[in-house]
Order: C-alpha cells, then structure tokens, then sequence
C-alpha cells in the first residue's frame, strides 16, 4: 500500500507563539530521530520534551512582533484556498542579510540560518528541534542537504571549511577544503559526495561514506557561480565566470568544456519533451546565461547547443524550472512569467507569458503535486495555477517584510517557505494533507491540523458531524465503529467518537504505512509486519509469527481488519485470515496469489475483500467460498477502492481522472462475476448490452472516501470534503430521468426490483425480456418467473418452477444454462453440484451420445448398455458404420451377459430384451453396409424383424443386390419396394404375385407400361385402373381392345378432358359426330366442337351437350348461327343467355304468343322499361290487333317484381276463369300468387285470399266425401254455396251436392234450405232427374230440421272457442289461416306449413290425410295389377291438397311456439 506523503507535525490545540532568534549560546546539537523520522509530539516523547527557547543573541534585537503561527478556524467550517501561515522567523532589527534555509528531502525538517554562524533546525510548523554551532560566527551563505537527509552540509561566508551535520549521530564533521572563499557546493543526487567550488575556480570532490577526498585544481580560471548533478549518470555540471562549462565524471575529471556567451549563473538537467517511443532519460542541460539569455544544452549532440532569447520587454531571466511533460518556467525580472515548449516540433515556442508583477520578479518555485507556481517580487508572493495560467488571488502572500530572497517548496509540494533580503523566513501551507479514512457510511478527515472530523456521509446537514481535536499532525488515520486512530510516522493516538477522549496511545516498530480499526482491535503495518492489539493495547500479537509457523522472512505489504477476522497479505502473495475472538487462523481459509499483494478492502460486512497485486491485477475473494473473481479492466493507475454502502454488491475504483464503477454477482451462472459498470443498450430481442465506460472525475484531483446509495463522498485537493454522484445512480435524483434509464442503470446495478418497478411503466416486451435474462444470469429465479408470468410465457413459467425448489446453486445455475442451450457450461456445473447425473440425463436428452458414453462410464455404468446402442445408431446414421459396429457388438455383449443372467434367473426384462434386439438389428445392418453379405444374413435372420428386413433390403438395394433386397423386401411387406425391383427387371411373374398388395399408384403405372410394352393389354389395363389412370385404360379399349363403348362410359363417368378428346377424335374418325361434339365439349374444345356441329347440322347436340352452363360467346355463336337459319325462337334464347335482351325480345315477339312466356322471362331479367312497354303493346293487341291472354299480363307484372298489380290481375283472371268453371285454373293461379306474394313479404289482399278460401273449399269438398268425413264435405259446400254467385256455371249442382251432402251429414235444416232454392223457377228444370225426387222429398218431410251442432276448437289468435271451420277471429275480426287439407282454422298446438305450397295445415290431420291418400293409392296399385295393367310412375305417391305434388310425413314439422307467433303475425299484416 503506498504512504502517505509525510505530513506537517500538528499545532497545538492551544494558540503558540514563537519568538525564534539566532542565538550563540545553546547546545551545540539536537539529534533528529534515527530512520528520517519525525519525533513524537511534544509532552509524548521522553527524549524531546518541549524547552523554552532563549530569547535574544548577541547584537540581535526582539522584533516588534512577536513571530506567530496563524491558525485556521473551527473544524465546523471547511478548510478554504486560501494560503495559510504556518510560522515565521524573524531577524533582528537592523539586518540585511537574507537568511538561507533549505528542506530536508522528506520534507519533515526546514534547516535556516543566519548571520551568528548558527543553523537551527524546525518541523513543518516552527517547533525547534535542533540547532547547530558553524565553525565561526560568520554569517550562514548557503544549506544542503543529502539526497537521504542524514547530512546537513554548512557553508559559511568565506570560511574554507564546510561543518557537516550528521542528524542520526549528533556530531558535527569539519570538512576542510582548503579552498579560499568557496562560492558553491552541491551534493550528488545518486551518491554521498559533495563537490566545493571557489572563487578561483578551483574544487573539491569529497565522498562522505569513503570519506575521500579529490581536490581539482584549476578547474575554471574564474570563480564557480553555478553547478549541478546528473541524476542518471552522476555528471556534474559547472559553470564559471570565465564563461565556460564543463561536464565532469564523479571523480571530478573534465569530459567536455564549452565555450559560453554570457557567464552562467544557474543550470538544471533535464528532459525534452518526447514522443511516446521515448524513455525518461536526461537529455538537455539548461543553462541561464547572466540573465541574458538561455541555453539547451543537447548532451547527446554537444556541438549543437541551441540559444534561446527573449523579449526584451521580459527584463533578464531571474530563474528557470522544468515541469510537466518537456515544459520550461521563467521568471523575468520585470514581472514577467513565460512558459515554453521543448518539443522538437515547437522548441523555444511560447505557450504562455503574463506580468504578474509590475516592477521587478525575485523568485519562482514549482510545486507538482498542486500543478501551482509560486511567483515572488514586488507584489508579493502569487500563486499561478499552470493547468489555467491563472493568478489565484486569494492565494496571495504579502504579510512579509521587506523584498523577497527566494521561495522554494517543501519536497511534498504543499507549504512554501520563503525568506526576505531583510532575515525573515515564513512558511505557508497551501494545500491540507489529505488524510481520510471510512468506517461504513462514517468518514474522517483532517479538517485542520491537528483536528479530526467524523461525517455520516448518509445524512445531508452537518448537524451531526464530530469534531475530535488530536495531539500531532496525522499523516495517517483510521476510523472504526467507535473509535478512531491517528498517527504519525511510528506513533499513533486512538480516541473514543462518542467522548473525543483520548483512550490510548501507542508506538510501533517502525514508520506505520497503514492502520485499520475494527469494533474492538486495530491492526497496523510497520516495517513489513502486522501488529494486533486491543484499542487499550492489550492482546498485542504480532504477524508473521514465529510461534506459528510463518515465514518470517515474507514481508506483510496489505492489510484488512473487519470484525472478527484480520487479512494481510504478503510480498509471497499469500494472503492469511486470522480470526480475532478466538484467535486463530481461519481453518481452510488461505489465498495463494502468483504475485506479491498491493491492498486489501474488505467489503461493509467484512464477507468479502478486493485484493490488488503489484501488477495491478484486482479479485474479489469470498472466503467462504474461495472464490478469486477478477476485476475486469482495473484501472492501472487506480487511486482508490470504496465499496458501496447500500449496494453492497456495487465497489468503486477511482483513478486520477475516473471513476470505475464495478457490480459483483456472487451467484450467477457461470459463478461469481465483477462486471464493469456503464451505458446499457436493451436489443428489440431484450438482448442487454453493458458499454463498459469510466465516467470523467470532475474536477479532478478528488479522492473517493465513501459512497452511500451513489453518492460518493470525496476529498478534494483542498483538504475538504465534497459530494458527487455516481453516473450509475443519476436516476435516483433526477427527477426527469426517463423510466427507460431508471430500468437501465437499477438493472446493471442488479436492483431488480427498481428494474421491476421501471419496466411496469415502460410496459414493453423487450424490456420484460432483458430483466427475465438477468434475474436467471443472477440466479434469481423468482423474479425471472414473475416476469415471465407478467409475458403470459407459460412454458417458461413451468419450467422454473420446476428447478425452482433446487438448493445447490451449480444445479440451479446448470438448469438455467439448459434453457438457454449452452450444454457444455450446463455439464460442468451439473458435474460439480450434489447431483451430477443430471449432466447424463442433460446428454440423454440432447441425443449428445458420445459425451454422454463418457459421462456414463464414471458415472452410472448400468446405462453404458443403452448410452452405447444409442451412440452406435447416431455413428450408424452419420454413415460411420466400422465404429458404429464395434459400438453395437460392444453393447451386444454387455447386454447378452445380463440376458444369460435373466435365463437362468428366469426373470422377464422387456426393456432390455427390446435394446438387445436393436443391437442385433444394428450389428446386422453396420455388417451388411460393411460388405460381409452372410454373416449379415445370419444376423438378419437371427434377428427376424420386418423393419429390420426393410433396412437390410435397402442397404442392398444400395449395394447392387436386386434379387436379395427383392426377397428382403417381400419378407418386410414392403411390398412396392419389391414390386419396384421386379418391375425394373422386368420379372412378370413374380411381380404378378406382388402387385396385388401395392398400393402405389405410380408403382400400378409402372408395371402397366411394361404390360403394354410387352402387348399383355388386359393385364395392362387392370394395372391403369390399380393406377388411377383411365386415360391410358380408354386409350387401350379404344385401340388395342376394340371396346370403344368401355372407353366411352369411362370418360363420361370421369369426365377426364384427355379422355374426352381421344374419344372425340376416335368418334371422328368413325363418323360418330354427335359423340365427337359431346366429348369435345367435355373437353373444353367449344369452339372446335360448334364448327363440327355447324358443318354436320349437329347444333343442337352442341347446345344440349352444354346446356345452360353455356358460355355468353358460345351462345351469342349459337343465336347467330340460328337466326342466320331463320329459327327466330331458339336465336331469342341464345340471345338471352348471352345477355342481348332487346334483340331476343325482338326474335320472341316475332314468334307470336309461341315464346310469349320467354319474352316475359326477358322483360324479367332485363328490367328495362322500353323492353317492357314493347311486349305490353305486343299484348295488347297493336301489331296484330289480337289482345292475348291476360294470363300473359299477370306472368308479366310478376316477371317484373309488382306483386301487388300482380295480386289485382290475377283477381281478375281467377274470376273469369271462376265465370267459366275453369276452377283448377281460378285456383291454381290464386294460390301462386299468395306464395309469390308471401315470399317477398307483400300483403296478401283479402279481394286474393277470400276467392282462394272458397275455391280451395270446393276441392277439399270432394276428398273429404271420398275419405268418408261427410260433416267437412257438407261444411266446405255451405261455406261455398253462401258465395254462390261466385259459380254462375255450376250454380245447381254445386247446390244439389250441397243438399246431398248435408242430408247424409245430417244437416236438414241446411239441406231443406238449399233444397228449397233448388226449387225456385229458374233452378228446378236444371236439376238432375236422379236427384230431383230426393230433393222434393226433403221439402216435404220438412218436419224435423234439427241440425248437429258444429265442433269447436280454440281460435289461435284469441283463443276462444269457435266453430272448427269459422275463419275469423271473433275478438279481432281478422281472418284466420285455414288448414288446407281440413279447411278448418289452424291450431297453434298443431299447426305446420305444407312443403310444397308453403300453405298452414293441422299436421294430425295431414298425418292422417297421407295415410289414408296412400292406402288408397295403394288399393288403386293392386287393382291395377289385378288388371294386368302397367304400373304408373307414381302411383304410390300421395300429392298434397293444392299443388298435386307428391308428399311425404317425414317432411311435416310441427312449428314451435315462437314459430307459431311469428306465422300468425305475418298472416295477420
């Protein structure tokens, strides 16, 4: 783990004062710790106690104010830029020599003197802590460290001898150099020399370790003003009045000496800046010459040293530095600040300049740790941010006396000392050490010097932070669940967080590179080892240990402290657990790692642990499990690693500009997963795309501390605190995030419930598929079933409800690799969970025989059997027939050792007598394709089954063998197969014997062809008909059997227009011309067969063959072809048909009342008023002057659709015809008129069905006398002969049958009523002779003229009882439907419609009416027979009551209610 950067020692928590004066009289040294350690804080360390410090020296004078420390403001307010004086030094009244001080190399220690020739030593925050006596009093010229801060070198002015100061020893070493007035030193940066120069030119060379000396004579004629080392090569570099520079080797030996234009007066080494190619080696010398100008001086091409100058409105150059990458700082004396580029490209190019001062520039110093220049003159000291260029004004120092000597900044780059031309020396912080630590959502920081804050980072307000004041400066801290530690270098101060006591303090061996506190202990690392103690310093145990076993020589790089165990790593790479309570290493719990350890975080619970290596290669390592996850794409330059305190499966890493987000899966299933966070894309498949990407650290320089729910907790460069979000978190806190990025960033952050949450609102397939994919990756099967439920995708529901219940996550995981068919990762996890057959039963049901053979033999070898004979039948079919072989005899065996078991044990094995015969047919079939034909044969025939047989007989087939897979096949049933083989070979008779059992149509066909091939047509034939192909049967019958009559009626049965068209042409040929048109018709050839009928006057055959299926151009052919032969009548047909209705109504009327009733049809159809007025003249009379039949007119109005005009002419003919005794017709046309009416729903006029009730009566008169119900007959004449008047030809019989009817139903009143009128005048000459003396005789015996009273039955529309043949409703008045076999009014509960005139009848008494009508037809039959007569075509028929059509009672239904209603509805409208 890397150290912090060391720290400034810590002011008091009181205020201090300082009144520092060099001073002659005090102990002439103070030793500094051994090591290069800071000393303990004041009043804690035994050997520095605090003393007070003299206050004045000889010749010096106190200030007038008091030297103080300027001390920042609560720690409740954050610690701002602005730069802040830690303390200052001030000279007496009077001097004006500025004081030369230098840093030591760690930074810890500022050395400074003066003009009494003493040196006096102070930490960072002016504590005294040494001081040092020169050999004289003159005054201090110049300090120098060593490169490791053991030596303090001392030059005073013009003293030849240099005091060394050796800080561990205590001693002061004269060096001397017998070097008049020495005017430079410089110690190398590589080794423990010191080169002295003087005025004269020459130097001294002295190696402080070998304590050689190497005195140089004449080095430089002129005096040395300036020099330095090579950090690389240990060159050193001079320069000298003489205007010269020389590069000498360590031993002080010259290499190279050029010529300069002006005197140096200052050179640093360095390096230009490169390319990418290009390692960091020195490769310039730069070189200020007097101020004047600047010289690079390439120390690979010395010849060619390049001169820069510059503007003289800059002044001279006061001093230099290098900085970033090849960039150059100069500071001007007129204020001026230049940066340039020593790129190849851009060399000498100015990237910036400014005036930062108006009059003069003393100094300026660069700090890259805060990327800050500090820029002295007469303004003060400016602060120069050179990422911006910008003065940081707030930054500024002007609280000094006097003009400024020089400004230098401390080795860490965070306080700057400076000292005046007057004696006074200051130091000012400008940047907070950043020191932090976290415990859960707990963070500490140095908010001051010696102050500790302790924030929640979970809470938003500062009400609850603790302010904890500590005794020294931290450079390290670490906070716990109650506790925190803070310490510097070896020793450390732990303090309660609820009291802010100090509870204990402590020394380590060693500097402490890292500390971590738990509830109750605290582990540190110093010196490569871990020391565990109680928070008291009880229980102090140390690692590695010798007592355990350890190695003592691996070095402890890492460590972790969670609740109960201890982690540390090693420079081995082994990483140890130790358990605290009780104490011991964890049992089986060990990290071995390939490389040494670099840091270990733990997560909030302590369950897990990021591990870094020195390659900077990271894992997460759960101990439980032993699983050693890597971190995908760790970034190299990593700053830190914070885990997430909600999410604590979420970590991030930060680097210098980045923040890294990482999720870690324990559970998924391909195990445990750390995935790099970023961009998430959902496919319209629901594929989810992660876009692995660091989000930028704005601004930079911020060190992550905490993240609490996404919001991250850092340290900025100023030391205070600051709150960023995670760009994984944006959605929580913004309130317009879409629910597209809330489903996105809870899903990548595994939140599957947020995710669940977002997706309700989005509401899109894609998106429920995504979370169905994640929730299984992740192993959470119950929200992958929720999901899945909420698709409506059954089967995937049932199916992870059925791994559901598993326990074992590898059988879970594998299960859930199953469905999504990557079988080879499923394999391995089934393998390693508890219940590894599943990966055989996985391979079973993927038919993956061959893996699973292998899986079988270690793991259940009882299913090596069956696995082999299915894996020999997967080789067999991929053609691989030698190991398909060795696979079933293989199995065979296997399977026959346990088959002789079961014989003798007379036990019964079905399954495994089923696989033995599919070894056996396997080895049977593998051995045939193999060519051994008998031993294939013996296998086949052992074997006996049909499949079998078919199988082996193809193989064969294959091989060439006909007559064998013949046989074979015949021994399979296959019985097309064999019949296929024998009809290629052409063998009749034992196809003969096959053909038979063939089924196949094309098979048929094939032996049919080889029949006629070989002129066996009857045998040819049969096998055309097998085949279904009658064409080829019709051809033989026409031209090989001389049966052309056969072929006929199979063609006209088929209707096959190839047929028809052999036949036609067979017909043709033999003058036949009349079939020749029908079967050319029958075969579409309509034009073809009309010229063949024209050309043998067979037209008619031609139009009778097609009928009225005829098409409109072959008709409108035939009208023409007839009209041209004058046959007006059939062209008017034709004419018709072909849609021509004016021309056929022409043809029609020119035909006379011939095709009257087809005009009427054309004017139907035509529905054109000028056709129509045409054929109503032609019926009136006007071209003849003949009117024709109105029947005509009424057949016209209903071809037209006026029903009603229809109703008034057919009124008016059913009475003429009624006039004439034409009463059939009357009838007849009347009841055609109420059916037509009826069906388009027009009213049916009481003028129409009154007549119709009357005549339909007079019919029903007769067949009810005939059927013997007398009471009817006489019934339906009364109701005639009250209407009389409507029969004026038939008045006396029509009223004589009426008197004998009523005498024999007994009916006298009625009957002497009519007799009576019978016998009237007009009447009585008329009166038949046979009846004429009955009827006299009724009017005579007229004493008894009781009548029988009428049946009744229930009226269907009121329901009343009312005479049986009343027909009108007494309630409503509404005629009532009469029954048209009784004549009687319907009954609702027996009421049925005639089939055939769609007339209303009682069904019992049509029932009845069939029965009787067909007994007597019957009777009719047999007396005809007895005859000897011919049976008429449908004597046995019973025709119904008003159309004459024949009836049957299966036709009569009887109506259900709703239907009862509805017919007397309609009747009644």
């Amino acid at each position: 783990m890397p150290e912090f950067m060391p720290a400034a020692r810590p002011r008091q928590s009181r205020p201090v004062l300082f009144d520092l004066f060099f001073q002659k009289k005090q102990p002439s040294v103070r030793a500094l710790p051994r090591d290069g350690r800071q000393p303990s804080p004041p009043d804690t360390h035994p050997r520095y106690a605090r003393r007070p410090v003299p206050f004045r020296t000889a010749g010096c004078r106190p200030s007038a104010l008091p030297p103080t420390r300027i001390e920042g403001k609560s720690g409740r307010q954050p610690y701002t830029k602005r730069m802040r004086q830690l303390f200052r030094l001030d000279a007496g009244r009077g001097s004006r020599d500025a004081a030369a001080f230098a840093w030591e190399p760690r930074g810890n220690y500022l050395a400074a003197g003066g003009e009494p020739g003493l040196v006096h030593i102070y930490d960072r925050h002016g504590d005294h802590v040494a001081e040092i006596t020169g050999e004289t009093t003159a005054p201090v010229k110049a300090l120098a460290w060593d490169r490791d801060g053991d030596c303090l070198a001392i030059m005073q002015d013009r003293e030849p001898t240099i005091s060394l100061w050796d800080s561990q020893m205590k001693t002061v070493t004269k060096l001397d150099t017998a070097l008049k007035d020495p005017s430079f030193f410089c110690w190398s940066k590589t080794s423990s020399q010191l080169v002295v120069g003087n005025k004269n030119g020459n130097i001294l060379v002295y190696d402080r370790r070998t304590r050689k000396k190497v005195s140089v004579l004449g080095k430089h004629p002129k005096k040395i003003t300036c020099g330095c080392w090579s950090a690389q090569t240990n060159k050193l570099a001079l320069g000298s009045d003489d205007r010269t520079l020389t590069l000498s080797n360590e031993s002080g030996d010259t290499l190279e000496q050029t010529e300069l234009k002006h005197a140096p007066i200052d050179m640093q080494f360095a390096t230009q800046k490169r390319d990418a190619a290009s390692d960091d080696s020195e490769t310039h010398l730069s070189i200020n010459m007097g101020g004047k100008s600047l010289l690079l001086y390439d120390l690979k091409e010395p010849d060619n040293p390049l001169e820069l100058a510059f503007s003289s409105k800059y002044g001279s150059i006061i001093a230099h530095t290098w900085f970033g990458d090849g960039l150059m700082l100069l500071g001007f004396s007129d204020g001026y600040v230049v940066v340039i580029s020593t790129s190849m490209r851009e060399i000498g190019q100015e990237q910036y300049s400014g005036q930062f001062h108006k009059k003069r520039l003393d100094s300026i110093a660069y700090s890259p740790a805060l990327n800050y220049a500090a820029v002295a003159g007469d303004g003060g000291i400016k602060l120069v941010d050179l990422s911006t260029f910008k003065d940081l004004k707030k930054e500024t120092v002007t609280d000094l006396d006097g003009s400024i000597a020089k400004v230098e900044w401390s080795p860490d780059g965070h306080v700057l000392c400076a000292s005046t031309k007057r004696g006074q020396v200051a130091t000012y912080l400008a940047r907070m050490p950043l020191v932090h630590g976290a415990c859960g959502d707990t963070v500490a920081y140095l908010s001051s010097l010696r102050e500790i804050t302790l924030v929640k980072s979970g809470t938003p307000e500062d009400d609850q932070n603790v302010i904890i004041p500590v005794g020294l400066e931290p450079s390290y801290l670490a906070v716990g669940p109650k506790h925190v530690g803070v310490g510097m270098n070896n020793a450390a101060l732990f303090y309660d967080i609820s009291t802010k006591e100090e509870v204990h303090k402590e020394e380590y061996n060693g500097r402490v590179s890292q500390m971590s506190i738990s509830e109750s202990h605290c582990a540190v690392l110093s010196g490569g080892r871990v020391t565990l103690h109680a928070i008291d310093g009880s229980r102090r145990r140390t690692f590695p240990d010798r007592d355990s076993g350890d190695d003592m020589g691996d070095k402890v790089t890492a460590l972790a402290l969670t609740k109960d165990v201890l982690v540390y790593g090693t420079k081995s790479g082994m990483v140890h657990f130790f358990a605290i309570n009780p104490e011991g290493p964890l049992p089986g719990v060990e990290l071995r790692h390939e490389r040494a350890i670099l840091k270990i975080v733990p997560n909030v619970k302590g369950t897990r642990f990021i591990v870094v290596d020195t390659s900077k290669n990271a894992y997460v390592y759960a101990p439980t499990t032993s699983d050693l996850t890597p971190i995908p794409s760790f970034p190299r330059d990593f700053t830190s690693v914070i885990w997430e305190v909600i999410d604590r499966h979420v970590f991030i890493v930060s680097s210098p500009s980045e923040l890294h987000t990482y999720a870690y899966a324990p559970q998924t299933v391909r195990g445990a997963v750390v995935a790099k966070l970023g961009a998430v894309d959902v496919s319209e498949t629901g594929g989810v795309t992660m876009r692995p990407k660091a989000s930028p650290l704005h601004p930079q320089g911020l060190v992550p501390v905490c993240s609490h729910d996404g919001t991250i907790t850092c340290q900025t460069s100023g030391g205070t605190l600051t709150k960023i979000q995670c760009p994984l978190y944006e959605h929580r806190d913004d309130d317009d995030a879409t629910p597209e990025l809330h489903f996105c960033q809870n899903l990548a952050l595994l939140r599957l419930k947020d995710a669940w949450n977002a997706a309700i609102d989005i509401n899109k397939r894609p998106y429920w598929l995504a979370l169905s994919g994640k929730a299984m990756d992740v192993l959470d099967v119950n929200m992958a079933i929720r999901v899945y439920r909420q698709l409506g995708d059954a089967g995937m529901v049932l199916g992870l409800e059925r791994i559901k219940p598993f326990e074992d996550t590898n059988l879970l995981a594998g299960h859930i690799l199953l469905l999504f068919q990557d079988y080879d990762a499923a394999q391995d996890l089934f393998l390693a969970s508890t219940q590894p057959l599943h990966a055989l039963d996985m391979r079973r049901d993927l038919l993956h025989w061959e893996q699973a053979l292998k899986l079988a033999h270690s793991l259940d070898p009882s299913q090596v059997p069956a696995i082999s004979c299915s894996y020999a039948q997967q080789l067999e079919f991929k053609g691989e027939y030698d190991p398909a072989l060795r696979a079933f005899e293989s199995a065979k065996k296997a399977i026959d050792r346990a088959y002789q078991r079961r014989v003798e044990e007379k036990e019964e094995d079905l399954e495994g007598d089923m696989m033995r015969k599919k070894c056996l047919c396997g080895v049977a079939r593998c051995t045939l394709h193999l060519g051994d034909l008998r031993k294939g044969m013996t296998y086949l025939r052992e074997a006996d089954d049909k499949i079998l047989y078919r199988d082996c007989a193809k193989i064969l087939e294959d091989m060439n063998q006909h007559s064998e897979a013949a046989g074979l096949y015949e021994d399979a049933e296959h019985w097309e197969k064999a019949a296929a083989i024998y009809i290629k070979k052409l063998d009749f008779s034992r196809c003969a014997s096959v053909m038979p059992k063939v089924t196949l149509p094309k098979l048929h066909a094939q032996y049919a062809k080889a029949c006629e091939a070989s002129e066996r047509f009857q045998e040819a034939v049969q096998a055309y008909e097998n085949a279904h192909d009658l064409d080829s049967v019709v051809r033989l019958h026409l031209n090989q059997l001389n049966t052309p009559e056969r072929g006929f009626d199979i063609v006209r049965r088929t209707q096959s227009s190839d047929g028809a068209r052999l036949v036609a042409k067979f017909c043709q040929d033999h003058g036949d011309f009349k079939g020749a048109i029908e079967f050319l018709l029958m075969a579409k050839g309509t034009e073809e067969a009309f010229e063949l009928a024209k050309l043998h006057n067979q037209v008619e055959k031609y139009t009778e063959v097609l009928g009225d299926s005829i098409r409109a151009d072959d008709a409108l052919n035939v009208a023409q072809h007839y009209e041209k032969i004058n046959e007006p009548g059939l062209a008017g047909k034709y004419y018709a048909l072909c849609n021509d209705y004016g021309r056929a109504l022409k043809l029609f009327i020119k035909c006379g009342e011939k095709e009257v009733h087809a005009a009427i049809d054309i004017v139907g159809k035509a529905r054109n008023d000028a056709l129509t007025h045409t054929l109503i003249d032609f019926l009136m009379g006007e071209p003849d002057g003949v009117p024709k039949d109105p029947n005509y007119i009424y057949r016209l109005y209903i071809a037209l659709g006026n029903y009603p005009q229809a109703a008034k002419t057919a009124v008016i003919i059913a009475k003429q015809e009624q006039e004439l005794g034409n009463y059939a017709q009357a009838h007849a046309i009347l009841h055609e008129t109420i059916v037509k009416l009826r069906e388009q729903k027009v009213h049916v006029p009481q003028a129409l069905r009154h007549p119709f009730v009357l005549l339909h009566s007079y019919v029903l008169a007769g067949k009810l006398a005939r059927r013997g119900e007398q009471d009817l007959a006489a019934r339906m004449l009364l109701r005639v002969a009250k209407s009389i008047s409507k029969f004026p030809a038939h008045v006396v019989p029509i009223l004589t049958s009426v008197v004998v009817a009523c005498t024999k139903a007994g009916l006298k009143q009625s009957a002497h009523e009519y007799a009576l009128q019978l016998m009237k005048p007009e009447y009585r000459s008329k009166i038949d002779a046979k009846f004429k003396r009955k009827i006299e005789a009724i009017i005579r015996k007229a004493q008894d003229l009781d009548e029988i009273a009428e049946p009744t039955s229930k009226c269907p529309v009121s329901s009343q009882q009312i005479p049986i043949t009343s027909l009108e409703c007494p309630t409503t008045q509404e005629e009532l439907p009469m029954c048209v076999v009784t004549g009687r009014h319907v009954e609702k509960e027996d009421l049925c419609v005639c089939p055939n005139s769609r007339m209303p009848a009682l069904r019992s008494h049509y029932l009845q009416y069939i029965k009787t009508e067909g007994a007597a037809a019957r009777t009719r039959a047999i007396a005809n027979e007895a005859k000897g007569g011919e049976p008429v075509k449908g004597q046995l028929e019973v025709l119904d009551p008003v159309c004459g059509k024949p009836v049957m009672a299966s036709e009569l239904t009887l109506m259900a209610p709703e239907e009862v209603d509805a017919f007397l509805k309609e009747w009644a409208k």
